[in-house]
Order: C-alpha cells, then sequence, then structure tokens
C-alpha cells in the first residue's frame, strides 16, 4: 500500500478547502496519508475541517492519516485555540 507526503504551506484559506478535500479524497483512495504543517503560515478553520473529514475517511477506508502539528506552528496555535488539539494525536502543550 502506497503512502503519500502532502505539504501545507503558506496561507490555506476557506477558498483552498475544496481542491484539498478533493486532493486528500485521491491520496487516501490510494493508501496512507502524511500531512506535514511546519511551511504554514496561517490556516482557516475550514481547512480544519478538512482535515478532520479527512481523518473520518481514514478510519473508514482503514487508512492511516498523520498530520505533523509543530509546536507553536499555524495548525496547533488554532487546534489549541479550537480546544482541537487532541482529536489531531498531540496533547496542548
Amino acid at each position: 500500500m502506497a503512502q503519500t507526503t502532502i505539504d501545507l504551506s503558506g496561507a490555506q484559506r476557506a477558498a483552498d478547502a475544496a481542491a484539498l478535500r478533493a486532493t486528500l479524497a485521491d491520496a487516501l483512495a490510494g493508501g496512507d496519508v502524511q500531512i506535514t504543517t511546519a511551511g504554514l503560515a496561517s490556516i482557516d478553520s475550514a481547512i480544519v475541517q478538512v482535515l478532520l473529514s479527512a481523518f473520518c475517511t481514514a478510519r473508514k477506508t482503514e487508512h492511516i492519516l498523520q498530520i505533523d502539528t509543530p509546536e507553536a506552528g499555524a495548525l496547533a496555535n488554532l487546534l489549541d485555540r479550537l480546544a482541537l488539539r487532541t482529536v489531531f494525536g498531540s496533547p496542548p502543550a
């Protein structure tokens, strides 16, 4: 089974959600997925919604979806504000 790595970088906004959703759906259809977020400058809650949906899809299809959340990174900061860090597998600092 293949593993796909997806790098999220720059500013990820609501307008980017549909494209990310399609990318993740295609990647999960082919196997496990690793998402790196160290290059994110900012992230919108709509993108978090897409990531949460992808977690559900991964579970249903018995694939693994891993998302790195570097401490003090854009994703980690937003997850802390939304009280969702533990959903992504890493406890708040």
